[in-house]
């Protein structure tokens, strides 16, 4: 018997619905046999192979048989293409999503994740690791067993991988672009993608961060934010935030990761509304949820766009002034690490800017230098040394030291304590690029060691 005869594979596919016979020793059987065939006699296979019998095999209190049986449907749903997969089990998927065993649900997001970013499921990376691995580990076994060095095995694995490399098909590794079909099926499966927002509450987080991770991908196409911006999932998504705060910030990061990848994405984010709900996070009385939503909003600052949103909304100002009357709540002061932080960030690529029209920003960083917060202070320093990995960050950070703006050549107002902060610090940017400066010029040849 050949393990490529279709007859086999067909025989002890269907052995999986008899009782009679042990389920995981067919499936062990099922995986080491498909791993061990060249790509081309796997297609062959599952032309015509139906998986329907695999998936009932998750129907099962033992977990043992369950991880196996995953292991079975990502070796062989890796070959088909996405749009096989979803048209010929789309019913099964979205019953493995309602399974109540997390590594199921983790296998469906990760095929669906996996389906929207390639058009063929054969790519390097799906086939190197589970037919590569199958044979690694065999391969290590026989060279430990044989007395061979840590070396010697490392570079017989890199042989035995060149060679299996050959065998892979060469289209294929270079075929990795979106499939379109998948996309306007899935625009019409919107149950799919509501079964996969219910992920994002689960309770395991290995779950929890693929359903986030998935839904990300699927909104970066234009196709996709339409569809998770459509009123029914905005819908989904308000009512899965309402459950608990952690859950509530999943979902905003899925936001803001969208947000930050496109205009597009910012626009739907906002008329959503639920952009400004992490907004008003701000103003909450939860001071750990206004550090978390400070996190998020750091990282959408980072981008053009989202700082220009973040400007129209007041949302800078707003920081700003909080960061003049800190001092005056206790518990608000939580948050300054992080408004140092997101300031920071916004500082380094428009030091100028910052600079000139949130001045109380500056000299309340240079002010926590003072503090015995260690914590604070090592935010602090490091948000320095951020601002100053620019050239403009540094022509700004030396004009504090004479007090004056170099740029304008407008005296800056201070008071001579922080002036004097600022000339401390300032000393070690003197020195430090005055020695980045003289290397440059070194290694232009216009000056020598």
């Amino acid at each position: 018997m050949m393990t490529n005869d279709f007859q086999w594979f067909e025989s002890n596919v269907s052995r999986l619905s008899d009782d009679a016979f042990d389920r995981m020793h067919l499936l062990s059987e099922l995986k080491i046999a498909f791993g061990a065939l060249s790509y081309s006699q796997q297609k062959s296979i599952l032309c015509s192979l139906k998986l329907d019998q695999i998936f009932d095999c998750l129907n099962s209190s033992r977990t043992e048989q369950i991880v196996l049986t995953c292991d079975v449907l990502i070796l062989f749903l890796s070959i088909l293409e996405p749009r096989v997969v979803f048209e010929q089990y789309e019913e099964a998927l979205k019953r493995a999503l309602r399974h109540p065993v997390p590594c199921v649900k983790q296998f469906v997001l990760k095929e669906a994740s996996m389906s929207h970013k390639c058009n063929c499921r054969n790519s390097m990376s799906v086939q190197i690791g589970w037919c590569w691995d199958l044979s690694k580990v065999t391969l290590i076994a026989e060279l430990e067993r044989a007395g061979i060095s840590t070396e010697g095995r490392k570079r017989e694995l890199q042989s035995r991988f060149s060679l299996y490399l050959k065998t892979l098909d060469p289209e294929t590794l270079q075929r990795a672009v979106s499939d379109d079909s998948l996309m306007q099926r899935l625009y019409h499966q919107e149950s799919l993608i509501l079964s996969m927002i219910t992920c994002v509450r689960h309770e395991d987080m290995s779950v929890a961060n693929s359903a986030v991770t998935l839904l990300v991908k699927f909104g970066s196409s234009q196709l996709g934010l339409h569809v998770l911006y459509s009123d029914s999932v905005v819908a989904c998504l308000k009512e899965t935030m309402a459950e608990r705060d952690v859950i509530r910030f999943r979902v905003y990061e899925v936001v803001v990761e969208l947000s930050v990848h496109t205009e597009a994405g910012l626009q739907k984010g906002h008329i959503s509304g639920l952009l400004p709900a992490l907004i008003a996070e701000l103003s909450g009385e939860d001071v750990l949820l206004q550090m978390n939503a400070l996190e998020l909003l750091t990282k959408l600052a980072l981008c053009e766009h989202g700082l220009q949103y973040l400007q129209q909304q007041g949302v800078l100002n707003a920081l700003a002034n909080r960061a003049t009357t800190i001092n005056d709540d206790p518990l608000a002061s939580l948050t300054l690490p992080g408004l140092i932080k997101f300031f920071g960030n916004v500082t380094q690529s428009r030091p100028k800017e910052v600079f000139a029209e949130y001045p109380n920003i500056v000299t309340t960083l240079f002010e926590t230098f003072d503090s015995p917060d260690l914590v604070l202070l090592g935010v602090a320093m490091e948000t320095v040394g951020y601002i100053g990995t620019s050239v403009e960050g540094k022509y700004m950070l030396d004009s504090l030291e004479l007090g004056y703006d170099l740029t304008t050549g407008r005296r800056i107002t201070r008071s001579a304590v922080v002036r004097r902060k600022c000339a401390r610090i300032c000393f070690l940017w003197h020195v430090l690029w005055r020695r980045e400066e003289r290397e440059r010029l070194r290694q232009r040849g216009e000056i020598s060691r």
